[in-house]
């Protein structure tokens, strides 16, 4: 009888385990935010610098998975992503769509978009308003829409703008056709302010991209095919100036209202450039060492810079996120947040509140994403 007890017990107890087990099992399968404190524990206990606390040591690392292969996205808010996202079904095809990445869950699908050749998607900085934009494929034309992220309801087409991006009014942007333009989508205004066939060529679309400084004043458009050519153009009173730097440039990030991070190759370096396009000077910045840099993001408040680098290792690579903290163009601090072995971190993202960092890693079935949080600085 004793022993047939021991063997009920023990019955119950293994019973009690394999439940635990499964229920453990579905819950992390189930795709809802997991939060992980082993990735680096030397993040969470990184000494002070000289100039006070380390504005880099992290409180908290969240992993989303998320089940489609993002193009391009935003943030409408910490948990809320706006998204373009390629067709698995229908080659060029693209969708866009906002993702609850606290719920898991897909909160509304925008239209479906087929012969696209490339996206981009702008959140208003008010968080209301979406700016989709579609680039077709050889000669078809583009497309851009104007959707209000509260409704989830289109707004606005504009047919043949393949490139757009919010100003910080959140009432106008810049955007590309045939012309560099700004479009009001309150009053419906247009103002165009450079032909672009008369400027590049017969396809501007393949071969220029712009930003918008920090003060939404300047529009700098240039070419990431031969020399660094730039044109800027002060929205305010229409006045252009030409810039050509020796070297070549491959991206552009905002810093400040005159200040810009400049990714490229100058004088056999290849780096992290800062351009000043009140002086039209450039300066190195951060020595890559010839590693190839795989995305760069600067946060709103200009204090922050986030970039990924590939680094060759012996049998395989390695990805690298490094945060920069400036002050004033200054460096104060320059650290290592992240490692990952054989996989790529493809996309980098700041919050709006500049205290957060979103690291996009592609899979073949969706998108891992780390949301990094930082104490207080």
């Amino acid at each position: 009888m004793k022993s047939f007890r021991s063997f009920i017990t023990l019955a119950l107890i293994l019973g009690v385990f394999i439940a635990g087990f499964h229920l453990l099992s579905s819950l992390s399968f189930r795709g809802k935010a997991s939060y992980l404190t082993t990735l680096d524990k030397e993040l969470f206990q990184r000494p002070s610098s000289n100039h006070g606390e380390n504005p880099f040591a992290v409180s908290r690392i969240v992993k989303f998975t998320i089940p489609f292969n993002l193009l391009e996205s935003d943030l409408l808010n910490m948990n809320s992503l706006a998204f373009t996202s390629s067709s698995r079904e229908v080659k060029h095809s693209v969708q866009t769509g906002i993702y609850d990445m606290s719920k898991n869950q897909l909160t509304h699908e925008f239209d479906q978009q087929n012969g696209v050749k490339d996206s981009k998607i702008s959140v208003s900085a008010d968080g209301k308003m979406i700016l989709v934009s579609y680039m077709g494929m050889e000669d078809r034309p583009g497309a851009t829409y104007v959707y209000e992220a509260t409704t989830n309801s289109k707004r606005y087409t504009f047919n043949g703008t393949f490139a757009a991006t919010w100003l910080p009014d959140s009432l106008r942007f810049v955007g590309m056709d045939d012309y560099l333009f700004v479009q009001n989508i309150k009053t419906g205004q247009r103002e165009n302010l450079l032909n672009l066939t008369e400027y590049a060529g017969k396809h501007p679309k393949t071969s220029l991209s712009f930003y918008v400084l920090n003060d939404g004043q300047t529009v700098c458009l240039y070419s990431d095919v031969g020399n660094a050519n730039l044109l800027l153009v002060d929205l305010e009173t229409g006045k252009q100036w030409s810039s050509t730097l020796k070297g070549q440039i491959f991206n552009l990030v905002p810093i400040d209202n005159t200040n810009t991070a400049a990714v490229g190759l100058f004088e056999d370096q290849l780096g992290i450039f800062l351009y000043d396009a009140a002086t039209n000077s450039l300066e190195p910045f951060i020595d890559l060492n010839n590693q190839k840099l795989i995305h760069i993001s600067v946060s709103q408040d200009g204090k922050k810079l986030a970039y990924s680098i590939l680094k060759n290792n012996v049998g395989g690579y390695g990805v690298e996120v490094h945060a920069v903290h400036l002050n004033n163009k200054k460096i104060i601090s320059h650290e290592v947040i992240y490692k990952e072995s054989n996989q790529f971190i493809d996309k980098l993202l700041w919050s709006k509140d500049s205290q957060m960092l979103y690291c996009f890693q592609q899979n073949t079935d969706g998108t891992t994403l780390y949301r990094i949080t930082f104490n207080p600085s």
